[in-house]
């Protein structure tokens, strides 16, 4: 009997080595090939990927702000401007053929003389202070910007979302005209995030720098500060948003709450932040200190 006892004591043993000895190796592989799929992630996938989207975004967004660049310096409308706006079938004419050349949802001019709001089919309002629909030109106007972005309800489209480029048109002196440009209607700005994100396997939002939401698939959050979405990517607007304004820099975050990586880039070109966040992860990431 004390033989066998021994026997089974030195299998016991050797058994507890042994799975001991394979938990360890299994926990130190996890260990070093989940940190290499961190760094992969970090160091080239997730940069790799921002680049690309933010190059496409880039490009989608230049010919709408350039066209609005060349009404703004368009001598025709200066012109037309400085004569008193007169004849207003020519310069409905004019943004006629800029809406249909270039296939955007909206073209306008909005005179900083008369207040009167210009699109291609005639005057549709005179803007007005009292008016906080028109608060955006004059908060324009005080920012002393060449040109902004402005998402906004469009009036003259049964107010549909759209994401408008505001120029200001000025005379050789540099005195304001009015403000100029096209519009971009949301659904279409949706889509191509929606192409993003099928294309790239990521979630894509644009921000201002005060995280309220400025395009997204959903347009219910847009122009809000979402806090469900800040709390479901497991940080705050302060951390995401607060390191400088250093143009279409890339800054990568990692998300311990989520087990998730989100980047984004403040894009100088049109004064917003975008966020790009991979999928949830299956285990969790602690950040290297």
């Amino acid at each position: 009997m004390s033989q066998i006892s021994i026997k089974l004591r030195l299998i016991i043993i050797l058994s507890l080595i042994l799975v001991t000895s394979f938990v360890v190796s299994s926990v130190i592989n996890y260990r070093v090939s989940r940190e290499s799929i961190r760094r992969e992630v970090l160091t080239s996938s997730l940069p790799l990927t921002s680049e690309n989207i933010y190059s496409e975004i880039h490009t989608d967004l230049l010919k709408p702000i350039n066209v609005s660049s060349l009404m703004a310096n368009d001598t025709f409308l200066r012109d037309w401007s400085l004569a008193g706006e007169h004849n207003s079938e020519l310069l409905e004419r004019y943004l006629q053929r800029i809406q249909n050349k270039y296939g955007f949802f909206a073209a306008f001019f909005v005179s900083n003389i008369t207040k009167n709001y210009f699109y291609p089919k005639g005057i549709l309002k005179q803007i007005s202070s009292d008016d906080e629909h028109d608060v955006w030109f004059f908060d324009f106007v005080k920012s002393g910007q060449e040109y902004a972005l402005d998402v906004d309800t469009n009036e003259a489209a049964d107010n549909k979302l759209t994401i408008f480029i505001n120029y200001r048109l000025e005379d050789t002196k540099g005195n304001l005209l009015g403000v100029t440009g096209v519009g971009l209607e949301m659904n279409q700005m949706t889509k191509l995030l929606k192409r993003y994100q099928r294309k790239y396997d990521r979630k894509i939002y644009m921000v201002d720098e005060y995280g309220q939401i400025q395009v997204h698939i959903n347009k219910t959050l847009i122009h809000t500060n979402a806090p469900a979405l800040w709390q479901h990517l497991g940080t705050k607007v302060d951390e995401v948003l607060t390191p400088a304004k250093i143009p279409d820099n890339l800054n990568l975050i990692e998300t311990v709450a989520t087990y998730c990586f989100l980047s984004n880039i403040y894009l100088n070109l049109i004064g917003f932040y975008w966020l790009n966040r991979t999928k949830q992860v299956f285990y969790p990431l602690h950040v290297a200190t």
